[in-house]
């Protein structure tokens, strides 16, 4: 799914031959084989500022989404500052994630200006900082996925799990993949084996949760939120219909357990 792309995006995101001829020079010189794992790096943001993906992030249990961009990029202008709003308005109160912006082609002084001119205060980490060093292993085909061009994301779980450039049919679509990204690392995918599932039922229906348990045994329900804390936990039987009304918009974690087994299921409220 986060593979996929649409015809229009592909077009527009490659319309610069700059950048085009960079990425084929990148491509012959670096011959990267396909990775499972992210690669660490270390970038100096542009106000002097050092970041470390594993030490200063993903081992502090962080999500970080990785932006790849240009200043001159019409899509870029179009999209960051969505990012932008997206992550001072919800992700960063919903999810332990952080948001790095790599140019490979602009010195600090452009970015900063960028910065200025869309408003993003961001970090933006750009050529002078050892950003082509931390892109390089994404732009070229490999195992997480096709790079087509800017801008792209690169959303990197804490166990180093990549999702290779979520993109969606719009704008809007594509914030709402890299929310789902961003979901699926931070607390793992949504699945059970098939014999959980048919020992436990989640259902979601208007501001209300349906739990049911097979032959109306006693189940443990708990509630948390993105960054884990325990919100709500009580021992039910059988079917019990919940009330959401007390939660506020936002990710949350539903975890249905007896002695035996449990099912995770996560939701976003809105």
């Amino acid at each position: 799914m986060y593979a996929m792309q649409t015809t229009f995006y592909n077009k527009a995101r490659l319309s610069s031959e700059t950048m085009k001829h960079l990425v084929l020079i990148f491509t012959l010189l670096l011959a990267l084989a396909g990775r499972s794992q992210a690669p660490d790096f270390a970038v100096t943001d542009i106000y002097g500022q050092a970041h470390g993906l594993y030490a200063d992030y993903l081992d502090h249990n962080r999500v970080v989404v990785l932006g790849l961009f240009f200043t001159d990029c019409p899509l870029c202008d179009d999209l960051f500052p969505l990012v932008q709003e997206s992550y001072n308005n919800e992700w960063v109160s919903q999810f332990p994630v952080d948001v790095i912006m790599l140019s490979g082609v602009d010195n600090n002084e452009t970015l900063l200006e960028y910065a200025n001119e869309h408003q993003i205060n961001l970090t933006i980490a750009g050529n002078e900082g050892g950003s082509w060093d931390a892109m390089a292993p994404y732009m070229q085909d490999n195992e997480w996925g096709t790079f087509f061009g800017y801008p792209m994301f690169i959303v990197i779980g804490p166990e180093g799990d990549v999702v290779y450039d979520p993109w969606g049919e719009d704008h809007e679509d594509t914030i709402d993949e890299l929310r789902n990204a961003i979901l699926d690392l931070a607390f793992g995918p949504n699945s059970v084996e098939e014999s959980k599932k048919e020992n436990f039922d989640v259902q979601f229906l208007n501001q209300q949760v349906r739990v049911s348990s097979k032959n109306n045994s006693a189940f443990h329900l708990e509630v948390f939120n993105s960054f884990g804390q325990l919100l709500y936990t009580k021992v039910h039987f059988g079917q019990q219909l919940i009330s959401l009304d007390e939660f506020s918009a936002g990710a949350y974690i539903f975890r249905v357990s007896n002695a035996d087994q449990s099912l995770v299921q996560k939701a976003f409220l809105n």
